[in-house]
């Protein structure tokens, strides 16, 4: 009889202890982000002008208007700048003129006209997200410094962390 209570009261302990489920259980969630930066330039990607005799008249003609979106994580800035420091001219004239990049002209908003340079100059700085820019376009025209022919300038729009 002792033997059964012994065993009867080591029960009564051990069955409540078993009974009871695990009633919370957790974890940790780790997310490594990397910077994300990226700019997309539309609308065109090669500028084009075919000036009449009234742009030289004005000394210049109006361009197109680009679209940049930037999209980004982190605070950043839109660069621009001119490949080289003068227009590739193809033509018949020689020797080839030398018309200088600042002669293509940008500007956003209500701003006023840049010339662009192979210096680095700031379109924008922008908070995370993503955000759209306008940018208008004017090159300078000169009867005596623009000669009948071709002339091509590349330039290159960047994103970078600000």
């Amino acid at each position: 009889m002792k033997r059964t209570m012994f065993t009867a009261l080591v029960l009564a302990f051990l069955i409540p202890g078993l009974a009871q489920a695990q009633t919370s259980a957790g974890g940790t969630v780790q997310l490594n982000v990397n910077q994300m930066l990226s700019i997309q330039y539309t609308n065109p990607n090669a500028v084009t002008f075919t000036p009449v005799q009234a742009d030289f008249d004005a000394g210049f003609i109006d361009g197109a208007t680009a679209e940049l979106r930037t999209k980004g994580n982190t605070p950043h800035e839109i660069l621009v700048s001119s490949d080289a420091s003068t227009f590739t001219y193809f033509g018949s004239v020689s020797p080839a003129p030398s018309k200088a990049s600042t002669d293509f002209q940008w500007k956003v908003g209500s701003g006023t006209y840049v010339g662009m340079t192979t210096s680095t100059a700031s379109v924008g700085t922008f908070n995370r997200g993503v955000h759209n820019t306008t940018v208008d376009y004017q090159l300078l025209l000169d009867y005596v410094a623009d000669p009948q022919g071709q002339y091509d300038l590349a330039y290159t729009y960047e994103v970078v962390p600000n």
